[in-house]
């Protein structure tokens, strides 16, 4: 969902795991998108990139696995250390779990 692929309003297939949340949660979750999207997102930057930077320079992310299935994502994966830097750390503390409630503390 952080990557930017969906707007608020989409809607995941049953056999899609992100239909288990519920249609609400996952809108909550893509309006938080939109909102990082308008608000962070430096001009120029693909939101994939900016995902991998803010967990990159998050200490609470200890380890970022990222799955490529083309040369291409992989370089814009990697592109994606050179914008660590440029992340807010403040931001980082002031958004919220991308994380259903009923799943916190497992």
């Amino acid at each position: 969902m952080v990557f930017g692929n969906y707007r608020p309003g989409a809607a995941f297939p049953e056999n899609d795991t992100r239909s288990a949340y519920g249609a609400e949660f996952n809108n909550r979750q893509l309006e938080l998108v939109e909102k990082i999207r308008r608000e962070e997102l430096p001009p120029g930057q693909n939101m994939a990139q900016w995902a991998l930077a803010w967990c990159l320079k998050n200490p609470a992310v200890a380890s970022v696995i990222v799955g490529c299935k083309t040369i291409a994502q992989l370089e814009s994966n990697a592109a994606a250390g050179d914008l660590v830097a440029c992340v807010n750390t403040k931001a980082i503390q002031n958004q919220p779990l991308f994380v259903p409630e009923k799943n916190r503390g497992r």
